[in-house]
Order: C-alpha cells, then structure tokens, then sequence
C-alpha cells in the first residue's frame, strides 16, 4: 500500500479498505506478503505491485478467489508470448483502462513532486471473476 495513496482515494469515495504492504511505510499493515497469504483479507484486490511480480499478484489473487482484481500497471505488459500463454489467454481481463496521457510516478513523500508527465504509458488492468471474453479498452 506504498504511503496510502491510493488506498485513501479509495477511502474519501466511500469503499472500506484493508492496506497491507511488505515493508512498513507508515501505512496499512507492514510485513504481509500478499505472495505468501493463504487467504483474502478483502473480496476485491486493487494494487501497484513490484512490476515485475505483477504476474504472480494476479495469478495468485485468482486462486485465492478474488471476485475482483485490479492492477496498476505499464502498458507494455500486454507483450509476450509467455505472458499471452499464462496470464492473457487463460485469464483475460475484463477491461484494460489506458491513461490517456503519461503520468508521473513520484514517492508520496518527495516535498516538491512535478506533474510534467512520465515517459512510460501506464494503464488499469481490471479483472472479474468469470469473465472469458476479449478485454475491452478504455481511457482514463
């Protein structure tokens, strides 16, 4: 859950929210590794995982029997065959929300963060349980 952040939008729009995190960061709960819990502490996953785990945050989040999933993530992990093959074909998502512009990703506590615009394009990628069909692609 990083610093909150998005964990307190979720919160300001009325959505109960469990926070956890493997380092302590001074919010939600520190030392969980979503990797190795057992089961869900919420229905619904929402996350920016280590974006080179992010394959095993959902994989595991579907086992676990998350009715929801959505992961914050760069666009380009649409790529690869051996991701179309265990994560894409198997387990489509059921939207994909594409920013529209690039976005800058700064620490929650950096005292003068720039909002200039990122150079990597960033997207949600949504799951429900469930759903078999071709995501559908949207913007934000």
């Amino acid at each position: 859950c990083g610093d909150g952040a998005i964990a307190r939008v979720l919160e300001q729009v009325g959505h109960v929210v469990v926070s956890t995190d493997l380092v302590d960061r001074g919010f939600g709960m520190p030392r969980q590794d979503f990797l190795m819990e057992r089961q869900l502490a919420a229905p619904d996953v929402i996350t920016n995982p280590p974006f080179k785990l992010a394959d095993e945050f959902v994989l595991h989040a579907l086992g676990l029997g998350a009715r929801k999933i959505a992961i914050f993530q760069r666009t380009a992990w649409v790529e690869g065959d051996a991701r179309f093959r265990t994560l894409w074909r198997p387990f489509p998502p059921v939207r994909i929300w594409q920013f529209r512009r690039r976005i800058t990703l700064w620490r929650g506590d950096d005292a003068a963060p720039k909002s200039t615009g990122g150079a990597i394009p960033f997207a949600w990628f949504v799951w429900e349980r469930g759903y078999t069909e071709a995501p559908r692609w949207g913007w934000v």
